[in-house]
């Protein structure tokens, strides 16, 4: 039970008498969060089905409670989804001396038998089509974390069903093409990225996803040019962006007009001393919007804009917010 619980407090309520354990059983709130790690060495049939057990019991135990769910999973034991598969998933004899032979459908009907209340997953890429069939609905499931996979698979989604209500997709990782080929998530609301993407994948992603009013990019890199002319790509729906980890080169925004945007946050690069926001005024300018808060985040100690720059902001925002010091207009 301990290999897929991120705080053990269910666990150790029902250590303390029998009492505890009673109404930590009865308690599904206790049990609405699980984390799956599916790269344990099993050694033998028995506790790879005293696993199962547990974890369909853990599931039972939050009754009809939405889940968040985090699945962790190896590459090199990724579940098949089928018996005659099973040394892909990497439990075989074959594969593993000393393993059992173990089929990964079976830890698959576990999970699939409870998908419907899913509402959070965090899942691992290569992981993510066989955890959602396409034609298992997910109806509660409205935030998608994918996370890097060891393998060489690309997240790939678009052709499932079930997933169409997700709000809220987080992409740690991504290959260009996931933003051509995944237009199943119109309903898209919130977009997290890490790893910045070229201004030609920004216009792509806002033309793919018009309902987005939150984009949050946290990774390294910058905005670079369009590698083609782009004309102006208009949003009229985000109304937040945030670009972390951002470098002292500034990020190409002339091409992009965000009419409804009201909250612009920068998190400065480590050692970052100066800041270059000539392509958030370019696009400030052609949208024609005020800002209700910009801010500037650094981890640089004693970090501050020079007092010119900082009411050049205040011309495009209501208040600016630069670590703990607040600037508002006169």
């Amino acid at each position: 039970m301990r290999k897929f619980h991120p705080t053990f407090a269910p666990l150790l309520l029902t250590l303390v008498c029998r009492k505890w354990r009673a109404v930590a059983h009865a308690t599904p709130r206790l049990w609405h969060r699980v984390l799956v790690l599916w790269h344990c060495a099993f050694t033998s049939r028995v506790t790879f089905q005293s696993f199962l057990t547990a974890l369909d019991q853990w599931f039972q135990r939050s009754q009809d409670l939405t889940l968040t769910v985090r699945i962790d999973c190896e590459s090199d034991y990724y579940p098949s989804g089928s018996e005659s598969e099973s040394s892909d998933g990497g439990l075989s004899e074959d594969s593993n001396p000393g393993y059992a032979r173990m089929t990964s459908a079976e830890f698959l009907s576990v999970i699939h038998r409870h998908t419907a209340r899913f509402r959070i997953v965090s899942v691992n890429a290569g992981l993510a089509r066989k955890l959602f069939p396409s034609k298992l609905p997910v109806p509660s499931l409205t935030r998608l974390v994918l996370m890097p996979t060891d393998g060489p698979e690309v997240p790939n989604i678009g052709s499932f069903d079930g997933i169409a209500g997700i709000r809220h997709l987080v992409l740690d990782d991504w290959e260009p093409s996931f933003f051509h080929e995944h237009r199943l998530l119109q309903g898209l609301r919130i977009l997290d990225l890490g790893t910045a993407p070229a201004a030609d994948m920004m216009a792509n992603i806002l033309q793919l996803w018009t309902s987005l009013t939150t984009l949050r990019v946290s990774g390294a890199g910058f905005l670079s040019p369009p590698q083609s002319k782009l004309g102006v790509v208009r949003h009229e729906a985000l109304a937040s962006l945030a670009w972390l980890f951002y470098s002292h080169s500034p990020p190409s925004f002339t091409s992009f007009e965000l009419p409804a945007l009201r909250s612009v946050t920068v998190g400065l690069a480590t050692r970052t001393t100066t800041i270059d926001l000539s392509g958030f005024f370019a696009m400030l300018s052609r949208s024609s919007c005020t800002l209700d808060k910009f801010k500037v985040r650094s981890s640089t100690k004693g970090f501050s804009l020079p007092e010119a720059q900082v009411q050049e902001l205040l011309t495009v925002a209501k208040v600016v917010h630069v670590n703990d010091q607040t600037f508002t207009r006169p």
